[in-house]
């Protein structure tokens, strides 16, 4: 399957996602003016063709068949909320428009990071047929892109990371969206997050989760009341933790090396609780990710807080932590 036909893909995927139509505009000429306007450059090895849509601007070039792509996907004012306060939903549904490209792929070299202050992912991807190396980055309601397909075997991964690193945005480009922390409460849970308190109940147990802002994932709490007794104590810790330990093994596949047990404090009481480490699932984006738990126990009730992370996002997790209060049973 030749590179052309894994990029017509990508752009047809985006569309379909969006539920709307792009038409290529005339001379290559304009694309200069058309990224300087959208706020985004890049180093083609070739003048690009330009694909214009109500969503899209999908900018091309070809050389020695290596297939080169800009996109600028501008999301709907109703959908902004799969861009803040994390757009890992963003990533997951772009990343997989590149994997069905190259129909599957191994996830390798995955990144995420902040770009001046902007959410953004990089990733490279290998098949037996075609590979690809890409990074999107988040500003506004606006997802940029950075795309390299070429065939299998080829050497050009050092160019395609050439490539891929020379996108900037411009000060055209719209900021990160803001991040508003604010207290939340529900069902006797309070803490403070970016994001809507939800509540599952799984009786006896009830798990609070909140999004948090990237590259923080999730954070939470799982209760379960007790009798007052120290058998219900006991059992009730017991539930939390083994809860706890099964939200990560949901999560995707842990480390080999197994979990790094941790103790400390919350809201007065000595929790104990563990570090893992994982491979998230492809529904989740895969790549790599870190899970932890802390349980305690207070007179009537057992609870863990829960979160998980990609790197650099242990300190807004630890964030939520610090601020949840639970007052109800």
């Amino acid at each position: 399957m030749p590179p052309r036909r894994h990029a017509v893909s990508i752009a047809a995927i985006a569309l379909s996602v969006l539920s709307l139509s792009a038409h290529a505009s005339p001379p290559p000429s304009g694309s200069a003016a058309a990224m300087a306007e959208l706020g985004v450059r890049a180093d083609f090895p070739a003048p690009p063709r330009h694909v214009h849509g109500s969503v899209l601007d999908s900018f091309e070039s070809e050389v020695d068949g290596v297939v080169y792509q800009v996109n600028v996907v501008t999301y709907p004012g109703h959908r902004v909320d799969e861009l803040s306060p994390n757009p890992s939903r963003a990533f997951v549904e772009a990343l997989g428009t590149v994997r069905d490209a190259v129909s599957g792929g191994i996830l390798r070299d995955d990144v995420t990071a902040l770009v001046d202050g902007r959410p953004a992912r990089t990733v490279t991807i290998l098949d037996r047929e075609a590979e690809a190396h890409a990074r999107w980055i988040v500003a506004g309601r606006r997802l940029y892109s950075a795309i390299v397909f070429w065939d299998a075997g080829a050497d050009r991964l050092a160019d395609a990371k050439r490539f891929v690193a020379s996108l900037k945005l411009t000060a055209a480009a719209p900021p990160a969206l803001p991040v508003r922390w604010q207290r939340r409460s529900l069902g006797g849970v309070t803490l403070e997050a970016p994001s809507a308190l939800r509540r599952d109940t799984m009786k006896p147990l009830t798990v609070y989760t909140v999004d948090l802002p990237f590259p923080a994932l999730s954070c939470g709490v799982v209760t379960r009341p007790h009798d007052g007794t120290p058998e219900g104590h006991r059992a009730a810790l017991a539930q939390v933790e083994e809860a706890a330990q099964h939200l990560a093994a949901a999560l995707g596949r842990p480390s080999a090396d197994g979990a790094e047990t941790r103790s400390g404090r919350h809201d007065g009481h000595a929790t104990r609780g563990a570090i893992h480490a994982l491979t998230l699932d492809d529904d989740l984006g895969g790549g790599a990710a870190t899970y932890r738990y802390a349980s305690y126990a207070t007179e009537r009730a057992a609870h863990a807080l829960i979160g998980y992370y990609r790197a650099g996002g242990e300190a807004l997790l630890q964030r939520c932590w610090d601020s949840v209060e639970v007052t109800g049973p």
